[in-house]
């Protein structure tokens, strides 16, 4: 029985690895695709994009390794089905499952692995992925001036030229319009030609214009006439520096990233959730105590929507035994403080909506780190004894059936979240949808193959078919 066991997981590590390999980079590639707005025209260095990739790959990983452990046990028990080693097997009176142990073992160590990654490695690697990615969007691209074409890179200034010598640096027919006044196209320069030099050390673009002309328009002086002055003027050569310390890759604290809940492990969310519980349950008790008890003797208040109902006694009575000429008085203040006490509730009603919206954010996310893994072991649970029905090896078969259930699981996650965002469900049957989903199916799997089912038989669907078409047609 060990050297059966040592043949499975020989059989199944290969296959594991590489369609790891192959599902992580598929899933890398996705995500460079669906940041290539930000990524375009930066000139990011190949360490910065291998920093990148490396940080993504851990959130990554919990999505490739459900797909690698259905398609590799597919492969793993499908090879066997299909050289008759696995009839064999149960022919010695040995079952699936009992062959699958060693898969199943190393499923549980794939998810203690896949807890570790999902509380504590994954919060890191995503604060050190988007500091890196909002730092690669706040890079300027590299000072370039296309012939023909406005350069606006350079904070208060527009730039345009005619052409350009590449190895002396000379720019010709210059045209720079200055804007750090913040009052349109007042001042101007056209230069016949320009020497461009850049100190790397000061950072510090230096522009050396010659045979040019300079346009302003002066803004009068405070205390005289209302009359704007043009000038102008003739220079031989004029000097202009240019402040380039924003050009270049720079990095931000990410401090300023980690109390997001993409960024806090699995003692940081609960501590949250609990303080950002706390904070909304105080929201309406709040109004409750502090702001209406003083008008009313409140009963209850109660939610709906954006409305609130409030429950309360009143003395009707009460207005009588005042004057007729301070009635008026005493109904306007009422009516003033009734609005204000309306528009408070209002108020306290959409922040307590925000507060909710955050906390299951935050929920979803606690909740999410352990519905991943748990998903891990549901897909060996359906990999493992369908490769035995199907009994198909390589990797056609399996890698459609696998991509199916791939889709199936990815659609059921990110449906389950949004309704959960939204309040249609809880957060608990939003998060877990795909494992009360696809349990069920590894359940009822698991049973057809204890049982020797022909599952994928196509001859017993054709009957199937065919005896339900004579059983309308008799009708």
């Amino acid at each position: 029985m060990r050297k059966l066991h040592l043949l499975v997981l020989k059989s199944f590590t290969g296959p594991f690895a590489a369609s790891l390999s192959v599902s992580l980079f598929i899933l890398i590639i996705q995500l460079l695709y669906s940041y290539q707005d930000i990524l375009a025209g930066k000139k990011i260095s190949f360490s910065i994009l291998s920093q990148l990739v490396f940080y993504s790959s851990a959130s990554l990983l919990l999505l490739a390794a459900p797909l690698a452990l259905l398609l590799s046990s597919l492969m793993t028990m499908g090879k066997l089905g299909e050289q008759y080693e696995l009839a064999a097997v149960k022919s010695a009176g040995i079952s699936v499952w009992r062959l699958s142990y060693p898969l199943y073992g190393l499923g549980v160590v794939v998810f203690g692995f896949l807890i570790w990654v999902s509380f504590f490695l994954v919060p890191s690697a995503n604060l050190k992925f988007y500091s890196l990615l909002w730092d690669i969007q706040q890079t300027k691209p590299d000072f370039a001036l296309v012939p023909g074409h406005f350069y606006n890179g350079i904070s208060g200034y527009s730039m345009r030229i005619s052409s350009k010598n590449e190895d002396t640096n000379m720019l010709y027919g210059l045209m720079v319009y200055d804007h750090t006044e913040d009052r349109g196209n007042v001042a101007s320069l056209i230069a016949d030609s320009a020497k461009m030099t850049f100190n790397p050390e000061d950072k510090l673009l230096t522009l050396r214009m010659y045979n040019g002309i300079r346009y302003d328009d002066l803004k009068p002086e405070q205390g005289k006439p209302d009359r704007f002055q043009f000038t102008r003027y003739k220079f031989d050569s004029v000097q202009y520096h240019f402040d380039m310390s924003d050009f270049g890759f720079l990095r931000t604290d990410e401090s300023k990233f980690a109390p997001h809940h993409l960024m806090l492990n699995l003692g940081q969310l609960i501590s949250a959730i609990d303080s950002m519980k706390t904070i909304n349950d105080s929201v309406i008790a709040d109004l409750k105590t502090s702001y209406f008890k003083p008008f009313l003797n409140i009963e209850s208040i109660q939610e709906s929507g954006n409305k609130v109902f409030i429950s309360s006694k009143v003395q009707e009575d009460l207005l009588k035994t005042y004057p007729l000429d301070q009635q008026y008085e005493i109904i306007s203040r009422a009516m003033n403080t009734a609005r204000g006490m309306k528009n408070y509730a209002e108020y306290t009603v959409k922040r307590s909506s925000e507060e909710s919206e955050m906390l299951r954010q935050y929920q979803i996310r606690l909740q999410s780190k352990l519905a991943q893994p748990i998903s891990c072991l549901i897909f060996l649970l359906i990999g493992a004894p369908l490769g035995a029905i199907i009994r198909k090896g390589g990797v056609g078969t399996p890698m459609v059936i696998s991509i199916g259930f791939f889709i199936l699981y990815y659609v059921l996650m990110t449906q389950g979240e949004k309704l959960a965002k939204e309040a249609v469900i809880s957060v608990t049957a939003g998060v877990f949808l795909p494992v009360y989903t696809l349990l069920p199916i590894a359940i009822w799997i698991s049973y057809k193959s204890s049982i020797d089912s022909a599952l994928f038989d196509s001859s017993l669907w054709y009957k199937g078919f065919k005896g339900i078409l004579n059983l309308f047609n008799k009708k």
